[in-house]
């Protein structure tokens, strides 16, 4: 180790820590911390904690997931060693959903990750948080959780479930898709002549594959009237 390199300890202590990027204009408009609700049972039923705009943008992706069944913020710290000192690791996010056992997210600047290994620390945990009962831990920087169109259509997704859509309107989107043989259609193909103009399409569009309904034929297009929907199921979800 050089004497320029930071030691483990002091790697390890940066995980978890977020760090935000120097940003121009209004600095009250930095996301900091707060509570955020996420969809559950087809509304808006349940509130977490976040830190940082990094596991904010999280808490929107896993908001648009059906799958997601719980997220806790408070669990217990982990021990783990490697191989010589001991440390402890409290995981941010703690994610239960279609796995038997539950995920862990860590979330970090991709330049900050890159700058303190991150990476590396995170694949010491792993054995010890195996022994505790999770699935894997799982590291998202801002490169992941920002790559195109993964947000963008998470946030559509919530927006459209708690919403409170004209439900003729979505009935009649289901129907219509159905009457074609349940075939791929294009967004703009489902929603002519029933929604009102582009935010009420997108919207219907949301709802619909919050819901299960309706699913995108390529899970990495972007939601939007040349989007090719197929038959969805009560699975899916936009955490991948």
């Amino acid at each position: 180790m050089t004497p320029s390199e930071p030691s483990l300890r002091r790697r390890a202590r940066e995980l978890g820590r977020q760090r935000p990027p120097i940003r121009l204009g209004n600095p009250s408009k930095r996301i900091g911390s707060g509570l955020v609700p996420y969809p559950a049972d087809r509304g808006i039923a349940r509130q977490v904690w976040f830190e940082g705009e990094l596991q904010f943008d999280l808490l929107s992706i896993l908001m648009a997931d059906r799958r997601v069944t719980f997220i806790d913020v408070e669990a217990p710290e982990i021990a783990w060693c490697d191989g010589l000192d001991w440390y402890r690791f409290r995981p941010p996010i703690v994610v239960h959903g279609p796995a038997e056992r539950p995920i862990i997210y860590q979330t970090q600047w991709h330049a900050h990750a890159v700058e303190f290994g991150i990476a590396e620390i995170v694949d010491l945990i792993r054995p010890y948080a195996d022994r505790a009962g999770y699935a894997d831990v799982v590291l998202e920087t801002c490169v992941e959780l920002r790559r195109p169109p993964r947000l963008y259509n998470a946030h559509l997704m919530t927006a459209g479930a708690a919403s409170r859509e004209d439900g003729k309107a979505l009935e009649a989107v289901r129907v219509r898709f159905h009457a074609s043989g349940s075939e791929p259609r294009t967004l703009a193909e489902l929603t002519e002549g029933i929604s009102s103009g582009l935010p009420e399409t997108l919207r219907l569009a949301g709802r619909l594959i919050f819901d299960g309904d309706l699913s995108l034929r390529d899970p990495n297009a972007r939601i939007g009237p040349e989007a090719i929907l197929v038959a969805g199921n009560a699975t899916s979800g936009a955490s991948s």
